[in-house]
């Protein structure tokens, strides 16, 4: 697999304090090393300082690391006393909140997470997106693998939608930002609207939704009869 495959979720916005911010964020990384043995550590880093930012394996500095990484002097950042423009635990951002972490640091690699939690007040969703290594894309790839790892996040964030595809094929395929985003895996959690996908697709129905498989292998940009199958559901999904 030559194209860079990513796992894209769109979750509500939320007006979350700094404190629920870097709870949140250590909640999903800590599920994640439970997931798997991959995510054995994590790093980040830091763009004011443009510097590498390490966790110790306990997480016991992991909320003051991600607080120095979240502030910034150029905002005015909503606190009880309206006077009050710097950044505290309880502030909230007009602009949410945003990190990245490099999952399994001590290994050279092209892996990234993003956090992004919009506010309501935002016209954009929240996202969390995993770029997958390319060092170990095969285990990433394999169906087992993926649509479990999509679950396990599902728990956690509660998705509108979400998907597993490449970017290339993410372009190609998808229009609109506020449309739900048709890749190789897909998640979706308003299930009626899948009920009468005619599309010959795996539908797997879960509690709190539907996944739906393009094929067994996770299709390129360049298989254009999976990229017509998911336009075709695309479309469709328009019409709902």
């Amino acid at each position: 697999m030559k194209e860079k495959v990513m796992l894209r979720l769109r979750f509500d916005k939320a007006d979350l304090t700094a404190d629920q911010y870097i709870n949140f964020c250590e909640k999903i990384l800590k599920s994640l090393m439970n997931f798997d043995s991959y995510f054995s550590d994590f790093g980040s880093w830091n763009l004011r300082t443009n510097s590498a930012v390490h966790f110790r394996n306990d997480y016991e500095d992991f909320y003051d690391k991600v607080f120095q990484q979240i502030q910034d002097e150029e905002i005015a950042y909503i606190n009880p006393n309206p006077e009050d423009k710097e950044l505290h635990h309880n502030s909230i951002s007009p602009f949410g909140f945003r990190t990245s972490y490099t999952p399994n640091s001590s290994v050279d690699s092209n892996a990234n997470i993003s956090i992004d939690v919009s506010p309501t007040s935002s016209s954009r969703y929240s996202f969390f997106i995993f770029e997958f290594p390319s060092e170990q894309i095969e285990k990433f790839i394999n169906i087992q693998f993926a649509v479990a790892l999509l679950k396990k996040l599902q728990i956690i964030l509660q998705p509108i939608d979400g998907t597993i595809l490449t970017k290339p094929f993410f372009h190609k395929v998808n229009k609109k930002d506020l449309d739900p985003p048709i890749g190789w895996i897909t998640y979706i959690k308003d299930s009626l609207k899948i009920k009468e996908v005619s599309v010959n697709v795996v539908k797997e129905f879960t509690s709190n939704g539907v996944i739906l498989i393009l094929k067994e292998n996770c299709p390129d940009s360049n298989d254009i009869e999976y990229v017509n199958k998911a336009i075709e559901i695309r479309d469709f999904l328009e019409l709902k």
